[in-house]
């Protein structure tokens, strides 16, 4: 698989405090990779750095094996990655379709009809403000426009975080048929049920290092490390 992109050694700091220390990672094209850890494990500064929000102090971002690292935001977002913050960033005054539309990019391949498409219920609510939907609608809405802007590697920051089961299981739906249109993911999500449905890899961060990586199936069986560096037992 051709490796798509390609975090080397990168180090992060917010003023003195050293938050990456020397981060690496790769994405293969297609592939959805899940970066794990607790909270304050470096998860959302691995993203910021990728997308071009903050620069590393050291090491390198390469995407499509150019370096990244160094461009601004747009420029990095001009090369197809998006990221879709926790927050989600809604514009709360314009309509669901107004919000699709700030995204789109004349050549997509994702235009407003794949977009309602993928998720019905935008199509149900494309006159409503972004203020009346509900918080699953709101991420739907995030990650659709985030579509329109013909990403080639999708970095969702805790997209099913607070969402009731169901829609949580139509997100996951819909992360799938987005996967399987060829679009990489890199997913930061607590929830690992989720994760292990939908990635190929994982990826553990812990003080702003990789810890461990492995496939979903030994992921999946390897119980010691979900509870030495999550905390958690799967179910």
């Amino acid at each position: 698989m051709k490796t798509l992109l390609s975090v080397e050694s990168v180090h992060a700091h917010y003023g003195k405090s050293h938050v990456l220390q020397g981060v690496s990672l790769h994405v293969g094209d297609g592939e959805l990779v899940t970066l794990l850890g607790r909270n304050g494990a470096g998860k959302t500064t691995t993203l910021k750095t990728i997308a071009g929000v903050m620069a590393p102090t050291q090491g390198q971002v390469r995407f499509g094996g150019e370096p990244v690292h160094q461009l601004a935001t747009h420029l990095v977002a001009q090369r197809g990655i998006c990221l879709v913050p926790e927050h989600r960033g809604i514009f709360k005054l314009l309509t669901v379709e107004e919000n699709l539309l700030l995204g789109q990019r004349k050549h997509s391949p994702w235009q407003l009809p794949d977009v309602y498409r993928i998720f019905p219920r935008l199509k149900e609510r494309r006159a409503n403000g972004g203020g009346q939907l509900s918080g699953g609608e709101q991420q739907m809405l995030a990650i659709g426009r985030a579509l329109m802007n013909a990403p080639r590697l999708l970095m969702l920051d805790e997209p099913v975080e607070g969402l009731a089961p169901v829609i949580v299981e139509e997100i996951v739906a819909q992360l799938q048929t987005i996967k399987a249109a060829g679009v990489s993911i890199l997913l930061v999500e607590q929830n690992l049920e989720v994760c292990t449905q939908l990635a190929d890899r994982h990826y553990v961060i812990e003080q702003g290092a990789i810890v461990h990586e492995a496939s979903n199936a030994d992921f999946l069986a390897d119980d010691a490390v979900k509870d030495r560096y999550l905390g958690v037992g799967m179910a």
